[in-house]
Order: C-alpha cells, then sequence, then structure tokens
C-alpha cells in the first residue's frame, strides 16, 4: 500500500520506527495472530479476555503520530464493499490504546462478526 513493501509478521519493529521518522503512511493490522514467545496486551474483546501483539501499540505510545482505526467489510444486499474511517486518534498511553483498539474490534465484531477474517485462529487471541 503506498508504493511500499509489505513488511513481514515479526522483526519488523525497527523498519515500521524508521518510516515513521520519515512521515511515511502505515497500514498496520493490529489484530494479526500472536508468534510463540511474542509479548502481548491483555484486553477484552467480546466480554473475554484476550491477546493483542504488544509491538505495535509500543510504537504508537512512544511515537508521535496519530493512528486512524478502519473498517472493511461488505453490504451483502447491494453487494457493494463499505470503508469506514475514524477520525485520527492521538494517544501515547499504551493501555489506553491497546483499549481502544480492543474496543474498536469489540464494536466491529458486534456490528457483523461475518466480517473479521480471523475466525480461524481465534484461539491465538482469547484465553
Amino acid at each position: 500500500i503506498g508504493g511500499g513493501n509489505p513488511i513481514p509478521t515479526g522483526g519488523g519493529f525497527n523498519k515500521i520506527v524508521q518510516m515513521l521518522d520519515d512521515k511515511d503512511v502505515l497500514i498496520i493490522v493490529y489484530d494479526a495472530p500472536l508468534e510463540p514467545n511474542s509479548r502481548p496486551v491483555e484486553v477484552n474483546v467480546l466480554d473475554r479476555p484476550a491477546k493483542f501483539r504488544s509491538g505495535v501499540i509500543r510504537i504508537l505510545a512512544d511515537s508521535d503520530v496519530d493512528y486512524v482505526k478502519y473498517r472493511l467489510g461488505y453490504n451483502f444486499q447491494n453487494g457493494c464493499r463499505t470503508l469506514e474511517i475514524s477520525p485520527p486518534v492521538n494517544v501515547h498511553d499504551q493501555n489506553a490504546i491497546a483499549d481502544d483498539l480492543a474496543n474498536y474490534l469489540d464494536e466491529t465484531l458486534r456490528l457483523d462478526s461475518t466480517q473479521w477474517y480471523l475466525w480461524r485462529q481465534a484461539p491465538m487471541f482469547f484465553d
């Protein structure tokens, strides 16, 4: 996206920080499944304990950038794709960021649970 190469999961931390320093735009999938031996951030999603990767949350907390959440969907009645983009968020506390992202995922799943593409990996998120 934006003409850049994808950054593979795991090991991309320094590259992401450099891209932010260069004022590049990043799209980060924060709900990617945890990798073995990763340090998760504990949150609640769907009234259950869940875990997110901590890397992106630490980067946001330590940097002076806003983040924007988005939801892609599909309207089965008219066959159109949907895109909802949130206003920019400027928060630099890891717990507040984690809670904000968890609440957004929770809201998304409650609106239309069929839109989450990671249901097969759900056991990797939930305790």
